[in-house]
């Protein structure tokens, strides 16, 4: 039996899902080793692993190829799904402990945030044994463009419970915006936080209502269009890698100098790079549809081509976007060769640059947009003072 490959858009969420996964535990593991016994930045890496998770278990199966052989390693995959999901709900609750608002209280003592992530670990690892081959169902079908899925009643709950989560989440970080000042770090990081949560509250809303759109208003029964079903799946990949960048940033920004510079560079990347797999997909899958699938990946090779070359306009469309979600302070490079002057001798306080220390300082620099060589004069520097002082 021929291998038949998954629809564009279905393949273009699962590369995502591939790429995004690692960059979310990356993130989660930075924000952890900024400061490790920061209770807010404890419930953010929490959060960015189990959103790394849940992106890898659900979305990477959409793009394994339509054959009967590839049903079981899907499967399998996706059976870890309802764990995933179950527990981000009570990881944002706990989350949500953290913030100084009216409307967090039942959740800010520490014992009640503890529970929360306890039991929603308890309430996935359950979900997990009683959803097995369940609660996502795959599936080869003959007259399909690629394997089918199927979502259990668990699936539909758990989404429901995630965005009113969210909205809950949403309503508590405008009460706390409002507790500072106009510019102040601390009003910027809750900007950043609210930001994340209403773009995923867009991303769940946006999807739940599409899917009623199709079931209810068209008269569509059984499965929704394939086209319709990629859109929904790579949108909503794509948000989790914004909400877990923007998450990061808001608890970063006020540890790493210049860092929202580094992340709107990254995220312009990311950006750019996402729109022309989006772009490739879709046209490969359009023109298959209508002319052939040579024709399809002829003009999806000849639109990415295109926009490799006016990729400098289209980074400078991405950039104004990317300015109203994050932003970043203007730093010279005098200024900039300060500030990383002033951290790293406060790191040399003690006499000793730890890993983590060095870690961060070199992240600073990349921030900040300093050469090597700016770096070892600025060290080199600061060490023969230190040296002269003892």
């Amino acid at each position: 039996m021929a291998i038949e490959l998954a629809p564009g858009l279905w393949m273009a969420a699962s590369v995502c899902a591939l790429l995004g996964s690692p960059l979310l535990l990356y993130l989660a593991r930075l924000t952890f080793r900024a400061r490790p016994g920061d209770a807010e930045n404890r419930f953010i890496a929490l959060m960015l692993v189990a959103e790394a998770v849940a992106t890898l278990v659900f979305f990477v199966p959409f793009g394994f190829p339509k054959h009967p052989g590839a049903v079981l390693p899907a499967q399998f995959i996706q059976n870890f799904m309802p764990f995933a999901f179950s527990f981000l709900p009570f990881a944002y609750l706990a989350f949500a402990g953290t913030i100084n608002s009216p409307l967090a209280k039942p959740f800010s003592h520490p014992k009640v945030q503890t529970m929360l992530i306890g039991f929603g670990f308890l309430f996935g690892l359950h979900q997990l044994i009683t959803g097995w081959d369940s609660s996502m169902r795959v599936a080869y079908i003959a007259d399909k463009a690629g394997l089918g899925f199927g979502q259990g009643g668990l699936f539909i709950q758990t989404m429901i419970a995630i965005l009113f989560v969210n909205l809950y989440l949403i309503l508590i970080l405008i009460f706390a915006r409002k507790k500072y000042e106009e510019g102040s770090e601390d009003r910027m990081r809750i900007r950043s936080y609210l930001t994340g949560y209403a773009l995923r509250y867009l991303f769940i809303f946006g999807s739940i209502a599409l899917y009623l759109l199709y079931r209810n208003i068209f008269q569509i029964e059984g499965v929704l269009p394939t086209t319709t079903v990629g859109i929904i799946l790579l949108s909503y990949t794509l948000g989790n890698i914004v909400f877990g960048a923007m998450f990061s940033l808001g608890i970063l920004r006020s540890q790493i100098l210049g860092v929202e510079r580094l992340f709107k560079t990254n995220i312009n990347r990311a950006a750019l790079g996402g729109v022309m797999l989006s772009v490739f997909f879709l046209t490969v899958e359009i023109l298959q549809n209508y002319l052939s699938s040579t024709y399809g990946y002829i003009g999806g090779m000849s639109i990415t081509a295109i926009m490799l070359v006016t990729r400098v306009p289209l980074m400078k469309i991405i950039d104004k976007g990317t300015d109203s979600v994050v932003q970043s302070s203007k730093i010279d490079g005098v200024e900039g060769a300060e500030l990383y002057r002033e951290q790293f001798v406060m790191a040399m306080a003690d006499g000793v640059i730890t890993n983590l220390e060095r870690s961060m300082l070199r992240l600073t620099a990349k921030a900040l947009d300093l050469s090597s060589e700016q770096i070892q004069a600025i060290e080199v520097e600061v060490e023969k003072s230190h040296l002269s002082e003892e």
